[in-house]
Order: C-alpha cells, then structure tokens, then sequence
C-alpha cells in the first residue's frame, strides 16, 4: 500500500511518515535472530524448523519409546563394583611390558599451569592454559579440564611430546564430549599441516591424522561408530611406527574400534616447531566437553595393556573404600554401569545413532525468530548504519496510518501481524483485493497499489473497493473464495470489445464498461504453452526445480555458490508450474524477464508490460516452447480420428489453445502454412527428425514424420499468437 523508505533518511515529503515512525516501525524486525552468511553457505541457514512427515513423526516416538525403555533398564541395574574390577592382584602389570608413561597431564599438574592470554609456545617444562582460571569437571579417575564454556580455551604444552613416523607411541585420555573438535594436537595448519592429531568430527565419530604434507603423504583413519555423547568413557590411540594405517588402533573403554582407512601413505616426517596443544588445533577445531589423565606413550600398547591399565586405575580410585553404591563417586558409578551394561548401552547407542540420523535427515525450513534479549534500535543520521543517535533507544510501534497495536498484542512481530488483521484495519484488506483485482483486470481499483498515500490515483469505484474488503475480512481472509467470486461475477465476464466511443472515454478501462484485456503473466505464459501441449505437471508442493536455461549463463552470472552447477530437473519435474521455479536473486531467468518478470532484488508491487520482439523470438525459439509445440502437435494428431484431415488437425490444435475455432481467414493461412511446411520437411527428413528431438519429453521415434513437424510447425505459430498469451 505505501513504501516507506523515504523516511529511513529524512521524514517523508508528501505522507504523514517521520524518520521517528520509520524507525519505531523498523524496531518490529531489528530483533530478528540472525547472523550473517557466507556467500558459499549451502542450504538453509539457522534458525530452522524441522517439518517431518507423518511417517517421520511416527518413526521418531518409536524410538523414543524404545530409548526411554532401555534407559529405564539402565537405571535400576545396580553397580557391582567389586566384580567389575577384580582384586588388586588382578591388576598387577609384572607379567606385562612396562609401558613408557613419558608425559602425564593430570589435575596436580595442570593445577600449576600458568595462565595467559596470548598463544605464545611454552617450554619443554613448562604448561600453559589461556585463559584465567581453569575450569574443571569431575571424571572416573580425578578431575579434567572442561572446555566447554570457553571455546578458545586450551592447553599449550610447548614441545612436551616429540614424536615422529617411523617410531611408536601411543597416547590415552578420559573425555566426556559434547561437540566436534581436536583432543589434541601437535600440527601446523599453515604448512601442510604436518604433524598430528586425534579429533571429533560433527557425527561423533573419531579420526586419527599422521601427516607429512596433506593429503599426498599422510595417514588418516576414522571409527566407524560415535563415541558416546555426554558421558565419560577411556580412550587409546596406539601407533606402531610401520608408516602403516593399519598400525594404528584405537580402543574405546578397552574394546577395539573398527576403523576406515582413508589416507595409506606416510613418508616424511610429523616433526614440527609447533606446540602440542590439548583442546584444539592451531587455529581451529575447538574441542566442546572435558578431558582428564592424558598420558603419552613412547610405545605402542596392546589391547591386553589398555585394558589392564584402565582397570588398574579405576581400582586405584576406589582403594580403600567399601565398594557399595553409597561410597562410589558418581562419576565411577556412572562409568562402571555403562560398562557393566555394555551390551545395553551398546543397543541404547545404536538406537540414539539411528534416531539422530533420521533426525538430521528430516526437512527443515527456515523461520524468523525474535532474540530473548531485545536489541536496542536507535534513530540513523542520513539513515547510515554507522551514525546511531545513541541517547534514546526506540521500541516498536506502529505509525499513525496504521493504527494502534491492541492493548494485549505484543510489541513484536506477532503483536503486529495481529493489529493488522483486526477486522477494523482501514488499508491491509482493501490492498489486499485491490491486489486481486489487479491480478484479474489488469488494474486495480487503486490503480497505483504501491502507493495508497495522498500521491496515489484515488479509486475509480471506493465502495466496491470497500465492500470486498469487508467481503474478504467475513470469509476468513479466503485468497481462493475471492479469486473465484471476480471470476464468476458479471463485470469479470462480460466482453472485452470496445467501440471507438469506448476507447475514446475510457481508453484504460477505468470504469470497466467492457471485460478484462491483458497479457498473462510471465509465469503464465510458459504454464500455458505447457498446459496446451499436454506437458504442465498438475503436482502440488515440493522443493524448486530447474527448468531449461541458456549454457553457461548460470556459471557466469552465479559464481559458483549457493547449489553449485546449474542442474536442469527431470521427467514431470521439468514441467512444473513456474510457481516452482528456482530463482536466484543474481541470475533472473531470461524468458521470464523477457516478459516483465521482476530480477527478485526487491519487492515489485505493479509489473510493466512490454511488447517487444525478443518476446515473439522466444516463443517461436526458447527451448520449452519448441518442446511444447511439438507436443501440441502430438495432441493434434493423436487427438483426432484416424481419418482427419490437416485442417481438422489444425482446428483443434487451435480450439485447445484458445477456446474457439478458427475464422475462415484464420484456418486457410494456417493450411497453406502447413502445405509449404510439410514440403519442406518432406525434402529434408532429417531436420523434421531434428526439429522433433527437442528437449527431455522425446516424441516417439515413429511419430517424426515430416507431417508431424509440419503440425508442430503451425502449433509453435498458435502459440505465438497475442492471443494466447492474452486473458
């Protein structure tokens, strides 16, 4: 109904809009949930609503059920510590080689670590943690660091551990995660990313770096299954040195992961300058949970020696104490229960897994979300972002010509959607069906519906325009009951003849004294070349397709981002209404700009309407027109008896696309076209063979006949015509 943005600079010259209401009113949508998006984000950018389907919803409970099922199980198994872990005997690591414990990070050790800000290396000796304090979280075994509420907080532990490829090590710790990221590392982002690392990927699943020069000379491996995700388990990473993916091992809790090798070949060497570093990589990869007791080895342990230690240690914890339920610490009990009911938590992690993936699998769409804490707008100077007059904060609040909000409406978006539809709005309704009428007639009652403000044309009939909104208003906003009502209405059905006296005083139909006369739509045009021929997909829904495009125009103009190439749809996807057409802001499609179809850069309330000659070249050229004419031809043929004739053939081809038949005139210019045209193609069978191909929906091979093409021919003619791009 009215544009404001004049008044974003200065208040507005003709209507009464201040820079004051431009703002207040700006407030509405300045407390947005947003971020800003990189130009090669793919797919929906959060926030996100999942819409699952029927089946998806029911699948979902099921699991539910099936997840709180298993964990009510879990909950009344009592912990048998002291047949879990054995006697101190069984312990006893004498009949084992010693393992080379080189590096142990503990709470006593990190507890002196000097804090600083800066990621400056540390010496050999010495250990480091940004930040100010550390923060810790209770483990199995003693305290660890949790990382979770600092994402850029991490250990620096200098050049504690050397290690290279061709000798081996091993390295264990305690986790408990929440989310992606790097254990540890030693590796430099900037050079190859020579060194090493243990890191969570987004599907909690482990992977293992042993780089050189990434990728050509490395080793990488990747479990197969997700760790558990908020709940402590042991960890163990073994190398034996070989220069081999198959020489590294990992075991979860003391069980062996199975692992996917994806990188086999390692040459060269991990040695870098860099530190190593726990709870991140050097510049990325901040690791989300806690970590405790990570120990470094300079050998390779063996399955039999992690699971021996891992008990020894937790033994080790509870010496000395009874072992009943009241005396064990949470957290051991909490660990010693998911082992003791392995195979259950095994099932309750399967379980998890798959209702994650179907999760993560159901569609989304992207909504608006208002922020929990209100962000403050300010009034601009000029309207420049960065000149906000600071002394006083503005709140949303309708301009005058809008109304008031209702006492008990929010002042957000909701609170304004619901002002402007109470019944005794004075413009949302009548700018609504002024916008139909426009969509009908070709004009509107208003016939600037961009501009309702003293600048507008006034209404040619005001209590029309007044009755169909209270119309609309009492039918429950019905979009689809009013379309039909001006359709079957008198006014709507009557003629478009004109007289000359007609034209003379009302040239522009202003007072509709004869039926609606205009050029379809853009959109409409190609949906009813495709709805004539046959070929329109009558499917409701579904994501957007891409229709046929010039080569490369895609490539040229989209940079490469946002879906990549330009993949043209398939089979009845093809043929969807131009309502499902992909559009892209930078790369307008050209046959629906050929006809007045807006660039989508900003809202566009009133289309021109051109007549140029690219218009006729595209029909007569554009590849989906070729293609629909030739399937009209196909109607034509196959439509008719066996025995008709060209002209019978001609004339429903012609009552198909525009609802009559033909004049005299009109069928004896179209036979001799035919005749010429059926001459042509039966000296030259190849091209009525070429001309027949055209596009996805091929025409059967016994079907491209010279007569055929000649038909196909005349129906690219009828659907030239003005008017069958007309209503």
């Amino acid at each position: 109904g009215l544009t404001m943005g004049c008044a974003r600079c200065h208040d507005h010259k003709y209507d009464p809009i201040s820079r004051r209401d431009f703002y207040q009113f700006f407030a509405f949508f300045n407390n947005v949930d947003e971020q800003g998006v990189y130009t090669e984000t793919r797919g929906n950018v959060a926030p996100l609503l999942q819409v699952p389907t029927a089946e998806e919803t029911e699948k979902l409970a099921e699991f539910d059920r099936q997840i709180v099922e298993l964990e009510q199980q879990s909950s009344h198994t009592e912990v048998d510590a002291a047949q879990f872990l054995g006697t101190a005997d069984d312990m006893s690591l004498n009949d084992l080689p010693t393992p080379q414990l080189q590096l142990l990070f503990n709470q006593q050790l990190l507890a002196q670590a000097v804090p600083h800000e800066a990621t400056k290396r540390a010496s050999a000796e010495s250990v480091r943690f940004t930040g100010e304090s550390i923060p810790w979280k209770e483990g199995p075994i003693g305290a660890g660091v949790d990382f979770s509420g600092d994402p850029a907080a991490y250990v620096d532990a200098g050049q504690a551990f050397v290690i290279d490829a061709d000798r081996p090590f091993s390295w264990s710790l305690w986790a408990r995660v929440d989310g992606p990221g790097a254990f540890l590392s030693k590796m430099d982002d900037q050079h190859g990313f020579r060194g090493y690392d243990t890191i969570v990927l987004d599907d909690f699943r482990l992977k293992v770096h042993l780089i050189d020069t990434w990728p050509n000379n490395a080793l990488a491996v990747t479990t197969k299954s997700a760790v558990p995700k908020d709940k402590w388990f042991h960890l163990t990473v073994s190398y034996d040195g070989s220069r081999q993916a198959e020489g590294i091992h990992l075991w979860l809790d003391g069980r062996p992961l199975a692992l996917n090798f994806e990188q086999r070949n390692l040459s060269g060497s991990l040695l870098t300058d860099q530190p190593l570093r726990l709870g991140r990589r050097s510049t990325a990869l901040y690791f989300d949970g806690s970590i405790a007791d990570v120990r470094f080895y300079t050998q390779s342990l063996t399955a039999e020696q992690d699971a021996r230690m891992l008990r020894r240690d937790l033994h080790a914890r509870l010496a000395g104490q009874p072992l009943t339920a009241d005396t064990i610490p949470p957290t051991v009990r909490e660990y010693l229960k998911s082992q003791q009911n392995h195979e259950l938590q095994e099932q309750l992690q399967t379980l998890r897994s798959a209702r994650e993936s179907l999760a993560n699998s159901v569609q989304t769409t992207m909504i608006m979300r208002d922020r929990s804490e209100y962000r403050p707008t300010y009034l601009l100077r000029r309207g420049q972002y960065d000149l906000p007059d600071e002394s006083e904060a503005l709140w949303p609040q309708l301009p005058e010509f809008l109304g008031e909000l209702p006492t008990d409406a929010p002042r957000n978006r909701l609170g304004l959607a619901h002002s402007l539809i109470q019944p005794d709005h004075p413009l949302v309704a009548r700018v609504m069906v002024n916008r139909i009428w426009q969509r009908m007639f070709g004009r509107g009652i208003v016939p600037t519906p961009d501009n309702f403000g003293v600048q507008g044309d006034p209404p040619s009939h005001p209590e029309l325009l007044d009755w169909l909104a209270i119309h609309f208003i009492e039918s429950g906003w019905d979009v689809k009951q009013l379309h039909k009502m001006i359709a079957l209405s008198a006014t709507y059905r009557q003629s478009a003849r004109s007289s000359a006296e007609l034209q003379a005083r009302d040239p522009y139909n202003r007072l509709l004294a004869r039926g609606p006369r205009h050029r379809l739509p853009a959109e409409l045009v190609r949906d009813n070349a495709l709805a004539v021929s046959g070929l329109l997909s009558s499917k409701i829904g579904g994501p957007s397709v891409k229709p046929y495009q010039p080569a490369g125009l895609w490539d040229e103009l989209a940079g490469g981002a946002n879906g990549g190439p330009y993949q043209v749809a398939d089979g009845p996807d093809l043929y969807r209404r131009s309502l499902y057409t992909f559009r892209k802001r930078t790369v307008s499609h050209p046959t629906l700009g050929t006809f007045d179809a807006p660039s989508w850069e900003i809202c566009q309330a009133k289309r021109p309407t051109t007549n140029t000659p690219l218009q006729a070249l595209a029909l007569l050229n554009d590849l989906t027109y070729v293609e629909a004419a030739a399937h009209l031809a196909v109607r034509m043929q196959s439509e008719s008896s066996v025995s008709a004739s060209a002209s019978d053939r001609i004339r429903l081809g012609f009552e198909l696309a525009l609802l009559r038949s033909p004049s005299d005139q009109e069928l004896s210019t179209l036979e001799a076209g035919f005749a010429k045209y059926a001459d042509f193609y039966r000296s030259r069978p190849e091209s009525a063979k070429q001309f027949l191909s055209q596009g996805k929906s091929q025409v059967a091979d016994d079907r491209k006949t010279p007569e055929l093409a000649a038909l196909a021919t005349i129906a690219a003619v009828i659907l030239n015509l003005d008017e069958t791009i007309t209503e």
